[in-house]
């Protein structure tokens, strides 16, 4: 926050209103984090629905929350040349993410609007999980 520079804003919530209004292009001085804030523009209306509708989703909810901070993250090894390392970050961060979608249906009482299209989709993933551990097993 204390990055931050907007002459007309002298407090920190001065700073967030304006941060908030302030257009994308505004924030490519700031590094870290502005990959992060535009992806969150982006999904912020999915989240605005999620807020106001009386149904919910709980997979929905874990990508509006964890997509903008991997997107953010991805974006910010653009310019790195250890591939390696950056991928490794990248793959960890997203197979997280899949592991707390999969977590999501395991509840007593998970919150989803289509529960036969996530047992299929699990399914298709058990198969492709073990073809890729035996090809891995085998080199």
């Amino acid at each position: 926050m204390a990055r931050l520079n907007f002459p007309e804003a002298k407090t920190p919530s001065d700073k967030i209103r304006a941060l908030i209004a302030a257009p994308e292009s505004s924030f490519a001085s700031l590094g870290d984090g502005t990959h992060t804030f535009a992806a969150r523009k982006l999904v912020k209306p999915a989240s605005d629905m999620l807020d106001q509708s009386d149904r919910q989703s709980d997979v929905l909810r874990l990508l509006t929350d964890r997509l903008p901070l991997l997107l953010g993250e991805l974006a910010g090894k653009a310019g790195e040349t250890d591939l390696k390392d950056a991928e490794a970050a990248i793959t960890e961060d997203f197979f997280e993410l899949i592991e707390l979608v999969l977590q999501a249906g395991l509840r007593r009482n998970p919150r989803l609007q289509n529960p036969e299209l996530f047992k299929e989709l699990v399914d298709d993933m058990r198969s492709s999980t073990e073809l890729l551990r035996n090809r891995l097993n085998s080199k």
